[in-house]
């Protein structure tokens, strides 16, 4: 039988690497994403509000400082609510939402491991192939002694080049709950809403040239709904997505002013003809 070389593989290490490696990786300099994106509100498993969209992105390189910039180019939205239906939500803030979650423009504290502060644990727990490639499968949770909402998940790099090629993230389910104030703007007298879970996938993919661009980015929140005076609970499903379709190098510039998509608003309620 042929042997078989175990190497122990330092998980920290490799994080370090993919952080140092970004300059080689990801693109220093602005460009265009041309993206598919949409957001959706259920409950009770049906549709109640679909957005879908074309948006361009104005994305400035890791290095960069400032906010990326959004271009609406097209819009479709379906509304659906049953008259007998009292419970309204609205997604606000989502394509902000979408702008935040690229993690290697925006590290979150998951992947800040030299922080003296930092609350996580790593592992390397597998190896496994990705478009053909090799990728180290690393996993972090929080540390037992801290009780605090922070996130675990699994950290997939590139074993040739260590680049981060995907991140899939949750806020940790035994303490989702007392996460519920942070993705509610605003409460109702009429019902309580209880987080069950908040998850996100996030995926870079390169291009000819080798560079690593933003492909694909996932939230999704589950609420419990309880109206006062009401014995049983329903669920509420919030979630939003986006995925890339173009990439554009060539004469990159901001946007103007009267072009720029607000991205803090609530999008489905964005005018547009």
């Amino acid at each position: 039988l042929q042997e078989v070389v175990i190497r122990p593989v330092n998980p920290t290490q490799i994080l370090r690497q993919m952080l140092e490696n970004r300059k080689k990786n990801y693109s220093e300099v602005p460009v265009y994403l041309t993206s598919f994106y949409r957001e959706m509100i259920e409950r009770k498993s049906k549709n109640r509000d679909l957005t879908e969209a074309v948006i361009k992105n104005y994305k400035k390189g890791y290095t960069e400082e400032g906010n990326d910039q959004a271009k609406l180019i097209k819009m479709r939205h379906v509304y659906r609510r049953a008259e007998q239906d009292t419970l309204l939500a609205k997604m606000k803030s989502g394509i902000q939402s979408v702008m935040l979650l690229d993690v290697i423009k925006i590290l979150p504290d998951f992947l800040l491991v030299d922080d003296i502060h930092n609350p996580y644990e790593y592992a390397h727990v597998d190896y496994t192939v990705m478009d053909d490639r090799m990728v180290h499968v690393i996993s972090f949770e929080q540390k037992k002694r801290n009780k605090n909402p922070l996130y675990k998940g699994l950290l997939y790099i590139d074993a040739d080049n260590q680049a981060l090629v995907e991140a899939q993230f949750e806020i940790h389910p035994d303490y989702v709950r007392d996460a519920t104030n942070m993705f509610i703007e605003k409460g109702s007298r009429l019902f309580k809403l209880s987080l069950r879970k908040a998850a996100y996938t996030v995926s870079y993919k390169p291009a000819p040239n080798g560079i690593y661009y933003l492909n694909y980015i996932r939230g999704e929140l589950d609420f419990r709904v309880r109206f006062k005076k009401h014995l049983f609970s329903s669920s509420l499903n919030v979630w939003l997505e986006t995925v890339t379709c173009d990439v554009e190098r060539e004469n990159v510039r901001p946007f103007p002013r009267s072009e720029r998509l607000s991205v803090r608003s609530i999008f489905s309620e964005t005018e547009h003809n």
